[in-house]
């Protein structure tokens, strides 16, 4: 019974998501907005008794891949009780990341490791690895960290308040197989020239197996960076706390373009 719950509750959640993202319906939002507040009531409980029934182990149907996976995100004393839920979604894929990184800033955690919820510790039995680092970069540190932890592997980045479909991390896997250089996103942002400096007024698409340059990146969408996608200005701290402090994605799609990639 809670597992046929939890199932229904999922499906909602992420149907109506989509729609809203794309469509911009006022009722597909209100239905994605009621799953949400159910959500982050049922989920947690729910989420204890679906985890004692599914495996984390690695069984995903691309074993043989040479390049490596690395699942990245971060996260604040504010969300830090229930990002444990996220992260479950991002274990629980039909294809395993080879290493899922939750960075956090140390001055907001100084008690380290002890500070930190039960629920979240228990996961680093099932492969998650909690990293420090010195430098609060805000939602930044959600790939800043990881890629240059990791230069020559891919970096998938995910945001600690989204509970992702289980197929996520293949789908953004068999995009990047037919566009292998490219930035490959769930769901992207398009904005034509009129609009490039006004991103409230960009639309919403589902991910495409073409490379474009009208694409925007957003971060926290199972984003999947291949090697070296960024230009090296992307890791200068002084300029991203001048110029983007809280536009990451922005930044982010800066830095892909000025690279010479695309976005699928």
């Amino acid at each position: 019974m809670v597992i046929d719950v939890y199932s229904k509750l999922y499906k909602i959640y992420f149907k109506y998501y989509e729609k809203w993202r794309l469509n911009d319906n006022i009722i597909d939002e209100f239905v994605f907005r009621m799953s949400v507040a159910l959500s982050h009531r049922l989920f947690p409980t729910v989420f204890e008794k679906r985890l004692s029934k599914m495996s984390f182990a690695r069984n995903d149907q691309f074993p043989e891949r040479r390049e490596k996976l690395i699942a990245s995100l971060t996260s604040f004393p504010g969300r830090i009780d229930k990002v444990w839920i996220a992260i479950s979604t991002i274990l629980l894929q039909t294809v395993k990341p080879d290493a899922v990184e939750l960075w956090l800033a140390k001055e907001q955690f100084p008690g380290g490791i002890s500070s930190l919820p039960e629920n979240l510790l228990r996961l680093r039995e099932y492969g998650l690895e909690i990293c420090f680092c010195d430098d609060d970069l805000r939602s930044h540190k959600k790939y800043y960290y990881a890629m240059q932890r990791h230069p020559d592997d891919i970096v998938i980045t995910f945001d600690d308040d989204i509970y992702y479909p289980l197929d996520s991390i293949e789908q953004v896997w068999k995009l990047h197989q037919q566009s292998p250089e490219d930035v490959v996103v769930m769901s992207t942002p398009v904005f034509s020239s009129k609009d490039l400096m006004n991103p409230l007024e960009w639309g919403m698409q589902n991910n495409s197996v073409i490379g474009r340059n009208n694409l925007g990146i957003c971060g926290g969408c199972c984003s999947l960076f291949p090697p070296r996608a960024l230009h090296s200005n992307a890791f200068d701290t002084d300029a991203i706390k001048r110029l983007a402090p809280l536009a990451d994605d922005l930044w982010l799609t800066a830095m892909t373009y000025m690279n010479g990639r695309k976005v699928s």
